[in-house]
């Protein structure tokens, strides 16, 4: 009978052999050999090793800041990992030219690291489909990284990149792309390249425009743009997305939405939060039938066209801290409805409409100048939460009295100098 020999004893000797050591922390081992295996580097590592020819994914953690390492025998190796030493916490710095030494390599996870600069060498992974170098110090990326033809997914995101290189665009097999939480000022025209392109994150930059090419990206999907603060317009280019299902676009400055945006019959959640100097909303709006999610709070919207009412699968739509003084009939073709929120606007009165939202869970209207609430108010028997406080109310109406899944009810100061005795027969309602 062969003796099986432990691959971790089978390692040890070889390293004895070659006057190495080596710190194992994890590793497993399929058939006899290592498929995974998690080292500790404390030096430059010779990675050459018989042991080692059959490993598809390696961890290696450092204690020294850099990593240079021979690994032109580990062709099997598929999945590169570089790690800060979680007992002694230190973090990779650099990674040297001898990276293009892993030529089958598919995945390189560099994340939360302080790596300050890319080597050329980079360039040379051609067989990498995801690589991840976000929370790291880089300033700029090698042009090199346009030569990484089969990359899928690509992650950059917390880190000090001040621009893009216009190689990107030759990564037309990219699907993913996370470029939030840098110091982009602008995006190069070639991004219109990344045609298969679905996931485009670029929120917390420094972007002031973005390049009508981006218009090319037809098979996105999410395209987040929030807290660029310097950002003022949108291309009308942006109406080709068609596929795209959920746009960001809060805390800039945006003054208007193109009417472009009504091609975008796909989009499922919208956000527009926090553009201060945003003062309507084009008809166009009504064109997103698929809307479930629309987020307009913080701007300057003094109303809402009627075309809002077109949007029948919308769920949840917030309003808040705008200058709205009332809401068009058509609010009441929204039967989807689950949340509104309208507090701190300028609302004298509500349509009697706003009674067809029957499945509404969620009202919130503090701080407005209502006067009175229309009877069809009691039709909303779905309602929850219904806030009221800080505005002119004198009575409330006694169809309140329906709405039997009412839980919260806030009417504080207002003008009421009585509540309806139906109000008693809401059984759910936290005293």
């Amino acid at each position: 009978m062969i003796e099986m020999i432990d691959p971790i004893q089978k390692l040890h000797g070889e390293l004895r052999l070659r006057g190495m050591t080596m710190e194992i922390l994890d590793s497993e081992v399929r058939d006899g050999k290592f498929y995974y295996l998690k080292i500790l580097n404390t030096e430059e590592l010779d990675l050459r090793l018989a042991s080692l020819q059959e490993l598809e994914i390696l961890e290696v953690w450092t204690d020294s800041g850099d990593f240079v390492a021979n690994g032109s025998m580990m062709h099997k190796l598929k999945i590169l990992v570089l790690s800060s030493s979680g007992a002694a916490p230190m973090y990779y710095t650099s990674i040297s030219e001898s990276i293009d030494n892993f030529i089958g390599l598919e995945t390189l996870d560099c994340q939360n690291n302080y790596i300050e600069k890319l080597s050329d060498a980079i360039g040379n992974l051609i067989n990498l489909k995801n690589l991840s170098l976000s929370e790291n110090q880089l300033t700029s990326l090698p042009d090199s990284i346009g030569n990484l033809i089969n990359l899928r997914e690509l992650y950059l995101y917390e880190n000090q990149l001040t621009s893009i290189p216009d190689s990107i665009g030759n990564l037309v097999n990219l699907e993913i792309l996370y470029l939030e939480v840098n110091q982009l000022t602008s995006l190069p025209d070639s991004i219109g390249n990344l045609v298969n392109l679905e996931i485009l994150y670029l929120e917390v930059n420094q972007l002031t425009s973005l390049p009508d090419s981006i218009g090319n990206l037809i098979n996105l999907q999410s395209l987040r743009l929030s807290e660029n603060t310097l950002l003022t317009s949108i291309p009308d280019s942006i109406g080709n997305l068609v596929n795209l299902i959920d746009f960001g676009l809060g805390g800039s400055h945006i003054t208007s939405i193109p009417e472009s945006f009504g091609n975008l019959i796909n989009l499922q959640s919208l956000r527009l939060s926090e553009n201060t100097l945003l003062t309507s909303i084009p008809d166009s709006i009504g064109n997103r039938v698929n809307l479930k999610d629309l987020r307009l709070s913080n701007n300057q919207l003094t109303s809402l066209p009627d075309s809002i009412g077109n949007l029948v699968n919308l769920e949840i739509l917030k309003l808040f801290n705008n200058q709205l003084t009332s809401l068009p009939d058509s609010i009441g073709n929204l039967v989807n409805l689950e949340i509104l929120k309208l507090f701190n606007n300028q609302l004298t009165s509500l349509p009697d409409s706003i009674g067809n939202l029957v499945n509404l869970k969620e009202l919130n209207l503090f701080n407005n100048q209502l006067t009175s609430l229309p009877d069809s108010i009691g039709n909303l028997v779905n309602l929850k939460e219904l806030s009221l406080s800080e505005n002119q109310l004198t009575s409330l109406p006694d169809s309140i009295g329906n709405l039997v899944n009412l839980e919260s009810l806030a009417t504080a100061r207002n003008p009421i100098t009585s509540l309806p005795d139906s109000i008693s027969k809401l059984p759910k309602l936290r005293k």
